[in-house]
């Protein structure tokens, strides 16, 4: 259940539907979902269940059976973009390895496998502000390759990787306008996550197990692109897209269609007074020393705002002392998309 009430919903709503309407260029975007799009990353495990033997032979009475299973809880993390016309981008594999390893390589991982695949690296495999950055710069190339009409709308949750400066910035110039997701509401308000992450698993589970059953060898960093591929082919599905995208009430943006039932009961549920969250003026975050308050979703307290020169997010309530930083002042204006600061 999701930790939100429906009148923040229903305000995020509404704000998102006015200020996308409002926005020059922008004005008929709802009509051309091949311009909307929204985007996560997940973790796939090397060692999924499904890839083990499922019968192992044994002597008759045995109290004790062995069964091979990999020696990792290793995962590799894949972004994943979609649009609300039914087309899926390219996954994008973000490997775990330092600079000196030069990892990716063909020689140490079947790239050839998944050419049209996006692939970088960093040294603990997750998503960063940086991964994000170049992320957004081959999603601008993809979108441009396919001739979809800009300006473009790029729906993601709130994790701190995809609130870099720099992202922010290369976006803003490049006419893809980023939407922040409501806070703790991504499973009822991400396409991903209602239609296509669920089925996109279970594949890659599917074909785990046959990877195993095929060759007797658990999945590795080398062949982990054969495997994902098999199981994008199977989710590579429009309808399943389209779907994900009329369920959070985007496309078309129409707030009932949002699954409400996964909506927890909550005492901020009588409360009449509307969520702030969606009325707040655009946000200004402020770079290094400076310091910009916004009213908390759902909550009757402030937050402040912070930013490194290097991109962190820094956000503290108000009523703590939040760590100061003396270095340069940089300054940028968020537009209104990000209402839940």
């Amino acid at each position: 259940m999701a930790l939100v009430s429906r009148n923040a919903l229903r305000d995020w709503h509404r704000y998102m539907v006015e200020t996308v309407k409002g926005t020059p260029g922008m004005e008929d975007i709802f009509d051309n979902p091949s311009r909307i799009l929204n985007y996560d990353e997940t973790a796939f495990p090397f060692n999924a269940a499904t890839g083990r033997a499922e019968k192992v032979f044994a002597p008759t009475g045995a109290k004790t059976v062995n069964a091979r299973e990999p020696g990792t809880k290793e995962t590799m993390t894949v972004g994943l973009t979609i649009s609300a016309d039914g087309h899926f981008y390219p996954p994008y594999i973000i490997c775990k390895g330092s600079e000196k390893k030069r990892f990716p390589t063909p020689e140490n991982m079947a790239l050839e496998a998944f050419p049209e695949a996006a692939y970088t690296q960093n040294e603990n495999g997750w998503e960063t502000q940086a991964t994000f950055l170049l992320y957004i710069k081959q999603l601008h190339a993809w979108l441009v390759e396919r001739r979809v009409k800009a300006p473009w709308l790029l729906f993601v949750d709130g994790a701190s990787g995809h609130l870099g400066l720099e992202a922010i910035e290369y976006a803003a110039a490049n006419n893809l306008h980023i939407c922040i997701l409501l806070a703790h509401s991504t499973h009822i308000l991400q396409p991903l996550d209602l239609c296509v992450c669920g089925p996109f698993k279970t594949h890659y589970n599917e074909a785990v197990k046959a990877h195993f059953q095929d060759t007797g060898a658990f999945v590795k960093k080398y062949n982990f692109p054969v495997v994902l591929k098999k199981a994008f082919q199977k989710v590579n599905r429009p309808n399943i897209a389209i779907e994900g995208f009329k369920k959070a009430g985007i496309v078309p943006p129409r707030f009932e269609n949002i699954p409400l039932d996964r909506v927890a009961l909550a005492e901020v549920e009588d409360d009449p007074t509307p969520s702030t969250s969606c009325t707040t003026p655009a946000a200004t975050i402020v770079q290094s020393g400076g310091l910009t308050s916004t009213p908390a979703s759902n909550q009757n307290t402030e937050l402040v705002i912070q930013i490194t020169p290097t991109g962190q997010i820094c956000v503290t309530p108000l009523n703590r002392k939040p760590t100061k930083y003396n270095g340069p002042q940089r300054q940028i204006q968020v537009r209104k998309f990000f209402p839940n600061f």
